[in-house]
């Protein structure tokens, strides 16, 4: 890999880039497209352009011959040719940009939505993207389970997301909750993963939260008031929210619904597994779900993330403080039963929810889509 240009002949602003304090992420983007040169490249060029209006770098790789590839099948070389062409004018359409400091205008530091995802641009093709753009996902519970699904979505691209929990952060919630810091203790969790969503992507993603506790009797008004969903996350802990949520999201036709069951009291992350509601086995809370929803005529439709790890012992009789009252919107005096539980089961149980509702958006005949029908047959 060559460079167009000399060091000292490079705009003063990124000569100042390059050599203070900024050196770790303009040397890690060029070592990243150095990298995608070599791998695919004979030789290339790199070309830095800085815009002075508005403080962005754009880097770009131009090929100058393409390197031969002696193991490449025969037959293969129009559809390689092709990918490798999609993935260089994906990078050279990425801006790069310098971080935001104490002092700077966020502007100058906020990147471009394809730069912000150009990596799942790569992995997923841009009809898939944009699908996700176009997504609008109700997250019920965001907690240890659904606080992590918030934020793969907003990783993702997902346009819009609708928060509905009804309970604040405690010290309690430290050992499992993406969104319980020393900085959000006491505040809503809905607020507080809002916050953290719309920093991850704040110039396409809309967020709204809803510190509600979810009964048959508002589920309706939430659904029509908020809807349409194209995806709705279970991820909640209360039996009644959840046999309340299918049956209206069923009569809605709302195409995908997802539920995350039992992830407290686990240790074992490959005893996780999924599938629909109606093929679920050795999970206790599957079990009493469906016997609720028989009275509601669902009986399958959902597609469930479950253990069949047998659970541990829920009481904390040991525990050396009881959580904190008033916590929860709707009774102010109402205090929990806790239960034993740790980062890893939550979290994994969030990142397959959303992942779900990831593949479910891709187009038809992809990677992701065929895996999202093998995981809910």
């Amino acid at each position: 890999v060559k460079f167009t240009e000399k060091m000292e002949n490079q705009p003063p602003l990124l000569h100042r880039l390059i050599t203070e304090d900024y050196a770790g992420d303009v040397v890690q983007i060029l070592k990243d497209i150095s990298e995608y040169a070599a791998a695919h490249l004979s030789s290339a060029s790199i070309k830095i352009c800085h815009d002075e209006e508005t403080g962005a770098f754009s880097v770009h790789c131009q090929p100058e011959k393409d390197k031969p590839n002696e193991t490449e099948p025969q037959g293969q070389s129009a559809e390689v040719d092709s990918v490798k062409k999609q993935h260089k004018q994906i990078i050279e359409s990425v801006p790069f940009m310098p971080p935001c400091h104490e002092g700077q205008e966020r502007e100058h530091a906020v990147s471009s939505v394809s730069a912000r995802f150009c990596r799942n641009q790569i992995l997923f093709g841009s009809t898939h993207l944009q699908r996700l753009s176009e997504l609008k996902v109700l997250i019920l519970g965001v907690g240890g389970v659904g606080s992590w699904a918030a934020e793969c979505l907003a990783r993702a691209g997902v346009g819009s997301l609708v928060l509905v929990d009804f309970k604040r952060i405690q010290q309690q919630n430290t050992s499992h909750s993406l969104c319980a810091l020393e900085t959000t203790m006491g505040q809503w969790k809905v607020d507080a993963v809002k916050a953290r969503c719309l920093d991850i992507n704040p110039e396409s993603l809309s967020v709204t939260a809803i510190p509600l506790k979810l009964t048959p009797e508002n589920v309706g008004e939430v659904l029509n008031e908020h809807g349409p969903f194209d995806a709705v996350a279970d991820c909640c802990d209360c039996q009644h929210a959840k046999s309340a949520l299918y049956p209206e999201c069923q009569r809605r036709k709302v195409p995908c619904l997802v539920s995350a069951l039992g992830a407290a009291t686990r240790l074992d992350p490959t005893l996780v597994k999924i599938t629909d509601l109606s093929k679920t086995t050795h999970c206790p809370v599957a079990k009493q779900l469906r016997k609720r929803l028989s009275q509601h005529g669902v009986e399958k439709g959902v597609t469930c993330i479950f253990s069949t790890e047998p659970k541990r012992n829920a009481n904390m009789t040991s525990h050396p403080q009881l959580p904190e009252k008033g916590n929860s919107l709707a009774n102010p005096t109402w205090v929990p039963s806790p239960m034993g539980s740790w980062v890893c089961l939550p979290a994994l149980f969030g990142v397959v929810t959303a992942q779900i509702i990831i593949c479910f958006a891709a187009p038809d005949g992809t990677p992701a889509r065929e895996l999202y029908l093998r995981q809910t047959k």
